[in-house]
């Protein structure tokens, strides 16, 4: 059977199939990439911007760890963040740049002083006295 044109129905209708079938495959394979989405994050120090390595992320209910870089791939619409690394300060962040800085945990000690001591003298005061 053919149309007004002469073109072949059956073909037409086999055309039709493919291109709904090409559609369909298509916004699956768009959909699929949109889900996977993730977000990448790094994680550095705030007083220099060095990479802070193997830093510990807390969402919900996963434990994930940065890289030797400070750099991390979270899933796409992660929120309620708690990062931590040895030597810095815990951070809970709801909202969040690419670029999250930790703030070193260190005291300012007094000066240090370094005195002569005379071994010999004060393990006789401690013997004989």
């Amino acid at each position: 059977m053919t149309d007004d044109n002469g073109v072949c129905l059956q073909s037409k209708r086999v055309n039709m199939t493919l291109a709904k079938f090409y559609t369909i495959l298509l916004l699956f394979l768009i959909l699929g990439f949109f889900n996977a989405q993730s977000l990448k994050l790094r994680i550095v120090n705030s007083e220099n911007n060095d990479p802070v390595p193997h830093a510990r992320i807390i969402l919900s209910n996963t434990v994930l760890y940065s890289n030797d870089d400070g750099l991390i791939l979270l899933p796409e619409n992660s929120n309620n963040l708690e990062i931590s690394a040895s030597v810095y300060q815990t951070e809970k962040l709801g909202n969040y740049n690419s670029i999250i800085k930790l703030k070193p945990l260190y005291k300012d000690i007094d000066e240090v002083k370094i005195i002569n001591v005379d071994i010999k003298h004060s393990l006789y005061d401690i013997v004989y006295r």
